[in-house]
């Protein structure tokens, strides 16, 4: 075999293995141990060769360097921005609220549900626009004994603002994001409104921006404001767990070329 050939061979060898290394580092759920599985043969195969296996020796301590100083140290709130796409608020034709999730056992819409629902009461209240859009789950997700997202949510601004003067349309049997940006494409195009404003988690926020703009629908970003320690302390476990599943649903939607 020629040196140019197993040069190449190798550095593909070596970027499938770091690949999967860094992947598991974020992670940690089953499709993940299996890629590092995977990633066993080539690692192997670099192994043989002893400037190869230096390189990857040093390559898998790059990345677990990387993935410490990214989760465990005060660099973690350099990265939070990245993931924030946010926008001025203005007048357009209704404010779309994604879903947070649901206690279904309690019946009530958890703080990341409900954080995203009192921005968009309050840039509804501000009169940015009188038509508020949310989120019906399907019941493949949580079961059809479950509360819907979308009622608790106008009774929520019916108890909270019983005279005010509002619209309701529905995203209907959603699962996820993407489901949610097709469905609003189909509630805009239907209505042929020429703005909305998304409302969402701020570390949710960029891929929601770019499943809205891949749909084609006209969107200002005004998500929740950032909430963080910040500053030079380290990050808590479950700002880390965060931003880790966010980071996967990016890969995933990546990879399933959503985005």
């Amino acid at each position: 075999m020629s040196v140019q050939l197993w040069s190449l061979l190798s550095a593909l060898a070596l970027a499938y293995s770091s690949s999967a290394v860094l992947y598991t580092a974020f992670l940690g759920i089953w499709p993940q141990f299996l890629l590092m599985w995977l990633a066993l043969p080539p690692a192997a195969v670099l192994l043989l060769v002893p400037t190869l296996r230096r390189l990857l020796l040093g390559s898998v301590i790059s990345v677990i360097a990387l993935a410490i100083a990214a989760l465990y140290t005060p660099c973690f709130y350099f990265i939070l921005p990245l993931l924030v796409v946010r926008a001025t608020p203005q007048p357009a034709d209704a404010i779309v609220v994604l879903a947070g999730g649901i206690n279904c056992k309690l019946g009530i819409l958890p703080p990341a549900s409900l954080e995203r629902l009192e921005q968009g009461v309050r840039l509804w209240r501000a009169g940015y626009a009188d038509t508020l859009v949310f989120s019906q789950q399907s019941d493949a997700l949580t079961g059809p004994n479950c509360p819907k997202i979308s009622e608790l949510s106008q009774q929520f601004v019916y108890r909270t603002y019983p005279y005010g003067s509002v619209h309701f349309e529905t995203l209907r049997n959603v699962m996820n994001t993407y489901d949610e940006s097709r469905e609003a494409a189909r509630v805009v195009h239907e209505h042929h409104w020429h703005n909305v404003l998304l409302v969402t988690s701020a570390l949710h926020s960029r891929r929601a921006s770019l499943l809205f703009a891949r749909q084609g629908i006209p969107f200002t970003s005004v998500p929740v404001s950032l909430l963080s320690s910040g500053g030079w302390q380290i990050p808590s476990n479950l700002e880390r767990i965060t931003l880790m599943r966010e980071l996967e649903a990016l890969f995933k939607g990546l990879i399933l070329r959503q985005l």
